[in-house]
């Protein structure tokens, strides 16, 4: 893939994360501290997700989304990793400062059980990802009720099937996660799922591993962006009807 210096984009990069990478916490910490510029803005990123309370699977998937980052701007835009710096604004949402001629971009990451996601947009605005797995029935169906709209619950009761209304619970999470994480403000449960805000697009995938399991992903963007270009493995990810 060629630098896009002078271009814009959306990207959307999805990775299987396997067993063996699901607890190597130690070796991403290292290859990280070896990919990224030694600022301090790094190192304390970094530091914060190895010193947090988080189970060693957690932090493995959040290093794993950090380096799938890493290797998207590498093929996208290799000159933005030279001055990369980490940073978080007062919300706690992370983003990216770099140097030398590296166009505006924003990055958003997500993980779950067995996958990480990216996204990326090169050009003005924002970008928000997140990935789920299938939620079983019986918790699909507790959190909608906790948390959902009579809006929400009155859409999800057309889906008669269990399965079916399981994926919709599902889905609509990783929409109002990805509409908050868009946002900024971190406040996903203030966001209908069925109601997109003006000046951006909501876009929904399905991906099926190879072990069978249903992994749902949501993608906000400003309109102008467009579709994103999907980064391997595009197999087995659809994007579904919203």
């Amino acid at each position: 893939m060629q630098s896009l210096q002078s271009k814009t984009g959306l990207y959307l990069s999805v990775q299987p994360l396997s067993a063996e990478k699901s607890v190597d916490v130690t070796n991403m910490l290292a290859t990280l501290k070896h990919r990224l510029p030694s600022h301090p803005e790094n190192t304390k990123y970094l530091q914060s997700i190895a010193d947090s309370s988080a189970p060693s699977r957690v932090k493995a998937q959040r290093l794993s989304a950090l380096l799938t980052l890493t290797e998207l701007l590498s093929q996208v835009f290799p000159d933005a990793l030279d001055g990369l710096r980490l940073l978080r604004d007062e919300h706690g949402r992370p983003y990216a400062q770099a140097g030398g001629s590296c166009p505006p971009f924003d990055f958003n990451l997500s993980h779950t059980e067995g996958m990480v996601a990216c996204a990326l947009l090169v050009g003005e605005g924002r970008v928000g990802v997140d990935t789920e797995t299938l939620l079983p029935h019986d918790r699909a169906h507790k959190l909608s009720k906790r948390f959902y709209s009579e809006r929400e619950n009155t859409h999800m009761s057309a889906f008669s099937t269990e399965d079916a209304y399981a994926e919709e619970v599902t889905r609509l999470w990783t929409a109002k996660e990805a509409l908050s994480k868009q946002d900024g403000r971190g406040e996903p449960l203030r966001f209908d799922g069925l109601s997109i805000p003006d000046g951006v697009t909501l876009q929904s995938f399905r991906y099926l591993p190879p072990n069978g399991s249903v992994i749902l992903v949501s993608l906000c963007s400003p309109i102008q962006a467009g579709a994103p270009i999907l980064i391997a493995p595009t197999e087995g990810l659809r994007p579904t009807e919203l």
